[in-house]
C-alpha cells in the first residue's frame, strides 16, 4: 500500500478495506493503522492520527508505535501523555541496535524540553 500524490481519497479507502480483511495478523493489522496514521497525521488530523497509533500499538507495541503516539500527543498539546510515551520509547529500543544510544538521547532531550 503505497499513497499516490493526490490520491489521499483512494489510499484512504485502501486502508479502510484492508482493516476489514479478518485474515490479517496483528503486526500487519498494526502496519496498516500507522499508514492510517501517518496520512491523518500528514493532513494535520492529529487526533485521528492518534487513534490510528495508540490502535497500532495495541496490536504490536515497540519503539516506532510509542514515538508515533508520543508525536501526536506532542501535536495536541499534551505533554503530560507525550512525556509517557517517550519514556515508553526508551524503555522499548532494543540496546542492541546501533543506534540505541542516539535514540535514546534525542527522546531524553524531547522529554527535557517538554518538561520545561
Amino acid at each position: 500500500m503505497f499513497r499516490a500524490e493526490g490520491d489521499t481519497e483512494a489510499f484512504n479507502q485502501e486502508l479502510a478495506t484492508a482493516l476489514e480483511n479478518p485474515d490479517l495478523d496483528d503486526p500487519t493489522r498494526a502496519l496498516v493503522y500507522i499508514q492510517q496514521g501517518n496520512a491523518a497525521y500528514d493532513r494535520k488530523d492529529f487526533a485521528a492520527a492518534l487513534e490510528a497509533y495508540r490502535r497500532a500499538d495495541e496490536l504490536d507495541p515497540s519503539s516506532q508505535t510509542a514515538q508515533l503516539v508520543g508525536f501526536a500527543y506532542q501535536e495536541l498539546g499534551d505533554n503530560t501523555n507525550a512525556i509517557e510515551y517517550y519514556q515508553l520509547t526508551i524503555e522499548r529500543l532494543d540496546p542492541s541496535n546501533i543506534l540505541y544510544e542516539a535514540d535514546k538521547a534525542y527522546f531524553e532531550e524531547r522529554i527535557r524540553l517538554l518538561q520545561g
